[in-house]
């Protein structure tokens, strides 16, 4: 476990702002789901529930690679062999 200050700030940051999003979508179901039965009417409707899943993908993605990275593990990388290291 990592113990730098400024990687638990932000992780704590976008993890607090994921979980409000998911509290906000959670209580304001009724509203997206009819937004989104009245896409035939106003065809940008449609794009409401597209931003909110974008929003809360890309805040989740974060703290997620934010959260391993506190705990100290890292994705492997790949070791270079004799035949792809001279192509870089």
């Amino acid at each position: 476990m990592i113990h730098d200050r400024r990687l638990w700030a932000k992780t704590i940051f976008w993890g607090a702002l994921t979980a409000f999003l998911y509290a906000l979508l959670f209580i304001e179901s009724e509203r997206v789901i009819e937004l989104s039965r009245t896409a035939r009417e106003h065809p940008w409707h449609v794009l409401v529930p597209i931003a909110i899943a974008f929003a809360i993908s890309f805040t989740h993605g974060a703290f997620t690679g934010l959260f391993w990275e506190v705990m100290g593990l890292k994705a492997a990388s790949k070791a270079k062999t004799p035949q792809t290291a001279g192509q870089e």
